[in-house]
């Protein structure tokens, strides 16, 4: 929500400019050190011809990236279709996305979790793994699946989390969970994923995706750019010793988040104007409190960066006059994403969990004068940045 007592973000920002100028002149200015684990795709499935020919009814279930098998499970068949549509998964191969459309899953009440698909792959050399993937219902396909995960090659499963579709006809993209709590998962030849239709919580029969239809078996889930993640075990490092597989506990901001440069996009304003999003980052300006400050904080995306130039890693997010956050800390916060004043924001905030840890980002070096008048607002937008200038050096 916007406050009509808050200041023009232009006017604010060239005060704060001001103030690091003059923290600068007094030698107090000191500039930030990436300090981030680098987290690397073992394995990616996009199901894209491996030939781009501009047609989503082909595809393939080899990866796209590193190696593993894709297979159905339980009787389930699967077609090529538009990943483009209903909105689209994240796949930037916008005209040529296909995705693997699964259907004849069960009848209803029957199989609970025992039809879908799954991806077999090799963590050998990775630890801290992660599963992603997007994935649309159709209105009759069931709205909860479950991620069951095997480190024996499928020999025996264990269930991580579950997932609810809201609406039908729709994707739901970044579906994640983070493994790195088991690391039975880790540096591992035989690890299995499986995303597979369930019974709604609590019950014994399939809810449908769309609360107006009705579950039925031919009802499709769709998946796109399966990935799995983890970071690269030192060569230093000894293979620890087999432990008793825990039982998957919550992991503090596990929930599923949306790309903060997805949120902003590489227009001049957020695509997903109105939408309640998710997000995460480490709080690069913490300016809350009561006017005459911004009333709120601005959070930079630090896992999901993308390599587009036109898309800002940087929002701000509205928190009214509460003071929630600190500089430096990790956190996920769930609001809409908004415009203010020419400016993307997170508005109407329903929640901010911090995640348990803190870091840090080398400021963006941008030199004044602007090459045109959208040059910082669409690039850096709400940036951690250092501005050059004749008469000096500030970070803003």
């Amino acid at each position: 929500m916007v406050h009509p007592n808050r200041r023009p973000v232009a006017a604010q920002r060239l005060v704060i400019a001001a103030a690091m100028l003059a923290l600068l002149f007094a030698g107090m200015l000191g500039i930030a050190q990436p300090a981030t684990a680098t987290t690397t795709i073992i394995t990616q499935w996009t199901f894209n011809s491996p030939t781009p020919d501009s047609n989503t009814n082909t595809g393939t279930t080899d990866p796209a990236i590193g190696s593993g098998t894709a297979s159905l499970v339980g009787g389930t068949t699967a077609t090529f279709a538009s990943g483009d549509a209903s909105g689209g998964s994240t796949d930037p191969a916008t005209g040529d996305d296909s995705a693997w459309n699964t259907t004849t899953y069960a009848p209803q009440g029957t199989q609970d979790r025992q039809r879908g698909a799954q991806f077999a792959v090799s963590t050998v050399g990775y630890q801290n793994i992660r599963f992603s993937f997007d994935l649309r219902h159709s209105n009759t396909a069931a709205n909860t699946v479950a991620l069951l995960y095997s480190t024996d090659g499928g020999a025996t499963f264990s269930e991580a989390t579950t997932f609810v579709a809201t609406a039908g006809d729709a994707w739901f993209n970044n579906r994640s969970f983070d493994f790195s709590s088991i690391p039975a998962l880790n540096d591992n030849p035989n690890i299995v994923f499986r995303v597979v239709a369930a019974f709604a919580s609590g019950g014994s029969v399939y809810a449908p995706s769309n609360p107006g239809s009705s579950y039925g078996a031919s009802g499709t889930l769709r998946f796109d750019m399966v990935t799995v993640r983890g970071e690269p075990i030192s060569s230093a490092t000894p293979t620890p010793s087999p432990t008793p597989e825990p039982t998957p506990v919550p992991v503090a901001c596990s929930a599923p988040d949306t790309p903060i440069n997805q949120v902003q996009g590489n227009g001049a304003t957020t695509p997903l104007s109105g939408t309640v999003v998710t997000i995460q980052g480490v709080v690069v300006g913490d300016y809350e409190g009561a006017t005459p400050n911004l009333r709120g904080f601005y959070l930079q995306e630090i896992a999901q960066v993308d390599a587009d130039p036109l898309t800002s890693e940087g929002i701000f997010v509205f928190n009214l006059n509460n003071n929630s956050v600190s500089l430096g800390q990790v956190v996920q916060v769930t609001g809409t994403a908004t415009e203010f004043q020419d400016q993307t924001q997170i508005g109407n905030v329903t929640a901010i969990e911090f995640c348990g840890t803190t870091a840090t980002v080398a400021p963006v070096d941008v030199s004044m004068p602007f090459p045109d008048l959208t040059y910082y607002s669409v690039k850096h937008e709400s940036l951690d940045t250092n501005v050059s200038v004749s008469c000096g050096h500030w970070r803003w």
